[in-house]
């Protein structure tokens, strides 16, 4: 009843995410099935959420990314006028809230309230799409459907070596699904070998002797293992510039090895020592 699929004009939030997008079909300009810019852009929030009928929670994310449609409407296409119908607003944090404001200020947009997402359907007389809620009838150009996180089977993760994270469990923002995922690597973590991680002993180690501080190694680790050693209880540099490597980090790559200029960072097991006596070992043979 709403249009998708039988009108083109009509599109799911994705859909659209992609029409904006500089490197989408369109380069991010917004036109009309004729190749026109649109007049009006119809928003309708819930769409298939907060119904029993359908899905009866709320897909949490819609109504913050819907705001952003508007606010990217607005600065792409100024004097457009931007229609969106809603069943709940849910703006947690001051972040969303404070766009919802400045959204509802705009003269050029309306908020209209539903109650239930069968009052509303979309119909087209001639080239132009209309609207209909209960009696009343709105033109829009292009109209944008915000339908329902709709999250993975449940299934018993015991036995079965995999541990679901982030929004295939329910709806979640990118800040939560990254806490959540977070959170099960470290419950991972903390069953592994009795709390313990097992590491490779080819770490790096400096020679202070003959190290010039030149802070070559620290621009060069891809892992961000070698740090200025600064003693934490004073507040202060026990060395100015003495690179110190944090070993719980450090993956024995050699990187820092081949960069070092003055021949004073090794790998411990890989001491030129131990390559030379190799070297030589192998020539005797």
């Amino acid at each position: 009843n709403l249009g998708y699929g039988k009108f083109k004009d009509v599109y799911n939030s994705l859909e659209f995410e992609e029409i904006l997008n500089s490197e989408g079909p369109t380069a991010g300009e917004i036109l009309t099935e004729t190749g026109e810019y649109p007049q009006t852009v119809a928003i309708i929030h819930c769409v298939g959420s907060l119904d029993e009928k359908y899905n009866p929670y709320c897909s949490k994310i819609c109504c913050q990314y819907a705001l952003k449609f508007n606010r990217i409407l607005r600065q792409l296409i100024p004097e457009l006028k931007i229609i969106h119908f809603v069943k709940e607003i849910v703006l947690p944090g001051t972040k969303a809230y404070e766009l919802y404001l400045k959204t509802k200020k705009d003269p050029m947009v309306e908020i209209v309230r539903y109650e239930n997402i069968e009052s509303i359907s979309v119909i087209k007389q001639e080239s132009q799409l209309y609207l209909k809620k209960d009696s009343k009838e709105y033109p829009s150009d292009i109209i944008v459907l915000c339908p329902a996180i709709v999250f993975g089977e449940t299934f018993p993760e015991e036995n079965t070596g995999i541990i679901l994270t982030g929004s295939v469990k329910e709806a979640m923002t990118v800040e939560e699904a990254i806490t959540d995922s977070l959170s099960v690597c470290g419950k991972i973590l903390s069953e592994l070998h009795e709390g313990k991680i097992l590491r490779a002993p080819t770490i790096a180690k400096i020679d202070y002797n003959i190290c010039s501080r030149c802070g070559i190694c620290i621009s060069q680790c891809p892992y961000k293992a070698i740090e200025i050693d600064i003693d934490k209880h004073k507040a202060i540099e026990i060395d100015i510039d003495k690179p110190k490597i944090i070993e719980t980090l450090c993956e024995g790559c050699g990187i820092c090895v081949a960069s070092c200029p003055s021949k004073a960072m090794e790998l411990e097991g890989f001491t030129f020592e131990q390559i030379l006596a190799e070297i030589e070992g192998i020539l005797d043979v």
